[in-house]
């Protein structure tokens, strides 16, 4: 039988054009609604024949007004022998040929306990949309957050290093990363700055040709500081290739003694870190340490 269930599964025979333009998760809230239509003119039957055919749990229709000849220009489940009746009595019976897995029913209480029951729909739509918006709102605060943190990378100086924003993003999640490892050692937070992740984007375009600490031209990987006149009086680096995001390249620096050792100095005050798309790797980091 073509249905909806409750256990979350959808028929897919019968709703697969839905699936594909709402999505499962979609598909699947929709199948738990029970809704409640009020007014049955052309607009009202209209909406009510959408949500029938969407698949619903259930629809419950409501409208004592008694249909008028008029009615019959716009509202075509309205025959002329249903002129005199009630709208939602008349129209009930051809809603419910629209989808035999949608129960439709007609509200028969009196006025009002139907305006009692709208007012409660309306305050829990009201309820539902305050929390959609909220979430809303804590989504994109996060977003903020996760950019703003202190000594991150500048947006302004992400676009001068023609960083995108997914790359700024993982960047910025990587030094938030380094900095709770070292808080749980009780050491100094890091920041960043322009020049040092200027020096980190040009070691992770090197090591996608050629996996090394030493430079392609021959020379030592801190010789990159000296070109771009960054001034240094300890420094170190750390470079992978392959791992998809932050999260997975700080867990294998930290599995990592040598690694570790980078991030947990004491003495290091900055770090230039530094991500480049290429090679047979995919993803290139690099961590260049300062103080």
């Amino acid at each position: 039988m073509a249905s909806m269930d409750v256990d979350n599964t959808i028929d897919e025979s019968l709703y697969s054009r839905q699936l594909y333009v709402l999505g499962r998760e979609a598909m699947i809230r929709m199948s738990q609604s029970n809704v409640l239509i009020i007014g049955l003119r052309g607009l009202g039957v209209e909406i009510a024949k959408n949500v029938v055919l969407a698949g619903v749990k259930s629809v419950t229709i409501y409208d004592p007004e008694l249909a008028q000849i008029s009615d019959l220009s716009s509202q075509f489940f309205l025959n002329e022998e249903d002129i005199g009746k009630r709208r939602d009595e008349a129209s009930c019976p051809r809603l419910k040929e629209l989808n035999n897995y949608v129960p439709v029913s007609v509200l028969n209480d009196d006025l009002i306990s139907s305006m009692g029951l709208l007012k409660v729909s309306l305050f829990l739509f009201q309820i539902y949309f305050e929390k959609q918006i909220n979430s809303e709102n804590q989504r994109a605060s996060n977003k903020k957050e996760d950019t703003s943190i202190k000594g991150a990378l500048s947006s302004e100086d992400a676009k001068k290093l023609g960083l995108s924003d997914e790359e700024l993003k993982q960047i910025t999640n990587c030094l938030k990363l380094v900095n709770e490892e070292r808080q749980k050692q009780g050491l100094s937070q890091l920041t960043t700055n322009a020049e040092l992740t200027k020096c980190a984007i040009i070691r992770s375009k090197e090591i996608s040709n050629k996996f090394d600490h030493t430079r392609p031209n021959g020379s030592d990987c801190f010789s990159v500081l000296k070109e771009n006149n960054v001034s240094f009086m300890a420094c170190g680096e750390n470079i992978a290739a392959g791992q998809s995001d932050a999260n997975m390249v700080m867990k294998d620096w930290m599995n990592s003694d040598g690694h570790r050792a980078n991030i947990m100095n004491k003495s290091y005050n900055k770090v230039g870190i530094g991500i480049y798309k290429g090679g047979g790797y995919g993803l290139n980091w690099t961590q260049i340490f300062t103080n």
